[in-house]
């Protein structure tokens, strides 16, 4: 048994979210108080008997409970129906079996009702968004690059025949109306029109670009460290989207650095295998497997929790008003095109963003 002294008692029970420790034959061990209050049982009546007792005969969590005992890894899945003999009510949660760290013959179950699967909707547009994104993209492509075009060219023609000391006029003409055009460019990420090509892709590569490109065209000193697993599988993707991604990431954490000149300035680039992150797809709730995770960390100054539930929402940002842009929400929709998902942990310090993306079979 594990120690069970008040310490430990103390801390277990100080977690608000039910957690059960079973041993590798699946008795249960230890339960917090939360536990107790989700299966309206004591710890006396929990403590000694087999997680299969409680569990229904079909429960997915025994599924994953096996795998982990298996592999002795993580594995988790999301808004997982556990209606439980006791309680006959229909649940969804989020669970996580893992191996308790220091311990060879122990695990710990975690339940959390639609904590993750509540961090994946904020994360995503719902579909009224998608639908009124895709529209005005598809207007703004139509109704505004053309004008646009046409107002280039005037200014190109007058910068011909005026005075040079007056060039500085239609040069502003020129540049305004090719931010415009860029800014039209990047909603067209919002077109749901627009098909999107998946293939088999090495995300390394991926990274590798992106690190050499930031870190060449930045006037700040910067550092970018790799991390990367060289054993995971390439990952399904759009070679041209993805690196689209990680260049807006990198670039927000770059422009979030105060001192230009900080040699400390650091964003690290990850890579790791999961074996056990599922989601259900939000349309036809079928389970997609995200083995591939993908995370960029800086030891910036952060983004405030006030608006980290709003972060990937066009237009939301820490700049100065009128000066942030689409970056994170083309980086979310771009994600979400993947059949992946994109979060923000928020930390102690600095910026991480985790990118689940799935594998090549």
């Amino acid at each position: 048994m594990i120690n069970d002294n008040n310490i430990h008692k103390q801390v277990i029970n100080s977690i608000t979210f039910p957690i059960i420790i079973i041993d590798k034959q699946k008795l249960i061990n230890m339960v917090n108080s939360a536990a107790e209050d989700f299966f309206k049982l004591s710890s006396k009546v929990l403590v000694g008997k087999s997680i299969e007792g409680i569990l229904p005969f079909s429960s997915p969590i025994l599924s994953l409970i096996d795998n982990s005992l298996n592999t002795e890894t993580t594995f988790k899945e999301y808004k997982v129906d556990l209606s439980t003999p006791i309680s006959g009510s229909h649940k969804d949660i989020d669970v996580e079996v893992t191996p308790v760290i220091g311990s060879d013959n122990y695990y710990q179950i975690i339940l959390i009702e639609g904590f993750n699967e509540k961090k994946l909707i904020l994360q995503n547009e719902n579909q009224k968004n998608k639908i009124a994104m895709s529209n005005m993209s598809q207007i703004l492509a139509h109704e505004v690059k053309n004008p646009l075009a046409g107002i280039r060219g005037a200014a190109q023609i007058l910068e011909k025949n005026i005075e040079s000391n007056e060039i500085v006029m239609t040069d502003l003409i020129i540049n305004e109306v090719d931010r415009i055009k860029r800014l039209v460019d990047n909603l067209q990420v919002f077109d749901a029109s627009i098909p999107i090509d998946l293939k088999p892709i090495n995300i390394h590569s991926i990274l590798r670009h992106v690190k050499e490109v930031m870190i060449n065209s930045s006037e700040k000193k910067i550092k970018i460290t790799e991390e990367f697993d060289p054993s995971i599988p390439d990952v399904i993707g759009n070679e041209d989207q993805l690196i689209q991604v990680f260049i807006n990431l990198i670039k927000n954490s770059i422009e979030a650095f105060s001192d230009e000149s900080d040699s400390d300035n650091e964003i690290i680039l990850s890579t790791n295998y999961e074996h056990g992150f599922i989601i259900k797809e939000k349309l036809s709730e079928e389970k997609v497997k995200l083995p591939i995770k993908v995370s960029v960390i800086d030891n910036g100054p952060g983004i405030p929790a006030s608006i980290s539930n709003e972060i990937f929402q066009p237009f939301v940002s820490t700049k100065k008003i009128g000066q942030g842009g689409l970056g994170l929400s083309i980086v979310s929709k771009i994600i979400s095109d993947h059949n992946g998902t994109i979060e923000l942990d928020l930390t102690d310090q600095g910026t991480k963003f985790i990118i689940r993306l799935m594998a090549e079979l």
